[in-house]
Formats: structure tokens, sequence, C-alpha cells
């Protein structure tokens, strides 16, 4: 009970000081191609973050969700994933995990999780919706188990798709969810990162 009280704390101190940043433009990401890029470069389009981490299982399932994303909506977002997980991804395994999940997107890290837990991200996946001028719209966190309908919803939510259609639905059940997206806890690397510094 001793060490429950204190992670509890944390946990509250984190989300309430989470999701305080409005705008990303400026916040810096390494791409695939070894650059550092910013945010403000995609001024173009709605940015889909996906953040997310090669060793995370429920991140490689959601990548399923991501294509049909891609496929449905792809005329008015680019789906940018972000490994949250600096220390564990280079540039090599986030190549490999892209070619293995038949990724088209764009790729990257997140330099000490800045970006990640400036909006908030405690667990992966996660994603957020940035507008053309790079403000942050919508941040869907993982415990609310997004399936593609729900991440068309938000994309629709703001943007125009001349795409109407939408893949056939089928119902899930309790007993069609992994039983780890209940018991694993998906993101717990900021917290020790910030109080390690």
């Amino acid at each position: 009970m001793k060490r429950v009280v204190p992670i509890l704390i944390l946990l509250l101190l984190v989300s309430s000081a989470s999701a305080e940043v409005t705008n990303i433009s400026q916040y810096e990401f390494k791409g695939i191609d070894g650059q550092v890029h910013t945010f403000g470069e995609f001024n173009y389009t709605y940015i889909f973050i996906d953040f997310f981490a090669t060793w995370c299982i429920p991140c490689v399932q959601s990548t399923k969700e991501l294509i049909q994303l891609q496929d449905y909506r792809g005329d008015v977002i680019d789906i940018l994933s972000i490994s949250v997980s600096e220390e564990t991804d280079s540039i090599e395994k986030i190549l490999e995990f892209k070619e293995e999940n038949n990724i088209t997107w764009d790729m990257g890290i997140d330099p000490n999780m800045t970006l990640t837990l400036d909006v908030g991200v405690l667990y992966i996946p996660s994603y957020a919706l940035i507008s053309p001028e790079g403000d942050l719209l919508e941040f869907i966190n993982a415990t609310e188990l997004p399936d593609v309908y729900d991440m068309i919803e938000v994309v629709d939510t703001y943007t125009q798709s001349t795409n109407s259609s939408l893949p056939p639905r089928t119902e899930t059940t309790s007993e069609d969810v992994p039983l780890m997206w209940y018991f694993v806890p998906l993101f717990a690397l900021p917290l020790l990162k910030r109080f390690r510094e």
C-alpha cells in the first residue's frame, strides 16, 4: 500500500499538468531520414499523430486501424507515427517496424519525449489531431481503445473529406479485446524519465 500511494500521486500530478500545449508547430522530431524536423513543416494539411513504440504490442495492433484510417481519410490527413521511446527505438528499429507492419506514412522519434510529455501522453498508443496551423485539436488516450470509426469521427469533425465511404463495421465485444489492453501499463516511461532528471 505504501508504494501505491506515491504512484497515484505522481499520476495525478502528471495528468493535471498535461495537455497544456495548444500549438506544436515549433516542436521538433527526428525523422527516419536522420534529420531533425518541426511539425510546422506540415502546415499544408491536418496531421494525425500516432504516439507509439516498436516494443508496444497494442501499438502493433493499432497499425491495422491506422492503415484503414489512411485508406479512408488520407485525402485530408497525413498520419505521422512518433516513437516516444528514443532510448529503445533507433531509426533502424523503426524502419524494420515500418516494413513489418506495411506502414506507408512518415515516422520519427520524439527526442527527450518533449512533445509526448507536453501534450499529456500517459499511455501508448495515443493519438492527436493537429490542424494545418499546428493547433492541437483533439487528443485520444489509448485507454479509450479507439477503433478506425472513432478515429474517422474525430477527423470528420474538423475536415471536409471527399471520401464519404467507411469500412464495414463489425461490433466488438469485450471477448474480442485482447486481455493485454486491460493489463499492460501502456506507458510509464515519461514518469520515470521526468523524475530521474
